[in-house]
């Protein structure tokens, strides 16, 4: 793999605290309303011209279920779905990231992770 994204994942890395994080731009906006966040110093990162903005997680916040939403079941996911399961209790209990992902072979249809399965991602006390 190489690339833009590769290299400034790689300056970001090494910029990092020892045992910490740093996050750019796209992921701070893809999870901001999943995780806390701290103003980190920008990183003077090798290939860019302008100092790369970056923040620091510091915890998991508890996501409310909107109202309304419609419901939809994950059909024959429920195995990848116990290993998510796991992390995210890990995560809360630990108040702590953790990477975890839910691998498919190849050719099988692409469903996201719906509703019904991020209700199961909450803290157990915000589950229904």
């Amino acid at each position: 793999m190489a690339g833009d994204v590769v290299n400034t994942a790689s300056r970001l890395q090494e910029a990092a605290p020892v045992n910490g994080i740093l996050v750019g731009e796209e992921t701070y906006r893809a999870t901001r309303s999943v995780i806390r966040y701290e103003d980190a110093d920008p990183v003077v990162a090798k290939g860019k011209q302008d100092p790369v903005r970056v923040w620091r997680p510091w915890r998991p916040q508890l996501v409310r279920a909107s109202a309304g939403r419609v419901r939809v079941p994950m059909l024959g996911r429920e195995s990848e779905l116990a290993v998510l399961e796991r992390i995210w209790e890990r995560v809360v209990s630990e108040q702590r990231a953790a990477i975890g992902d839910a691998l498919r072979p190849p050719r099988a249809s692409a469903r996201r992770a719906s509703p019904a399965s991020s209700r199961s991602l909450r803290a157990p006390e915000e589950r229904e």
